[in-house]
């Protein structure tokens, strides 16, 4: 469900803001790990998130799309927030 979600949201965001390449591909395979987290966003306002690492596999303009603009269940969830393997800390890891 969750999956879906993201899906269905950047599909939407890119058909509004920059329009939807003819190969469009997006896919989220494989959740390697989870771990839940709160982010505060405002003085006393916390969101749930959560730092994870999964398989993605896209087309070239929606993989750009998405680093560039978020991935998040709702517009403006994602706060630009992915980042490639290769670049995230080892602390960061379950």
């Amino acid at each position: 469900m969750w999956g879906a979600r993201i899906y269905k949201n950047v599909r939407e965001r890119m058909k509004n803001t920059c329009g939807l390449p003819d190969n469009f591909k997006f896919s989220i395979d494989e959740i390697h790990w989870w771990k839940p987290k709160s982010l505060q966003v405002a003085s006393e306002a916390y969101v749930p998130s959560a730092r994870f690492e999964a398989t993605i596999r896209a087309d070239e303009k929606t993989s750009k799309f998405i680093q560039k603009q978020g991935l998040g269940e709702r517009t403006g969830m994602g706060f630009g927030c992915i980042m490639p393997k290769s670049e995230t800390p080892d602390d960061w890891r379950a």
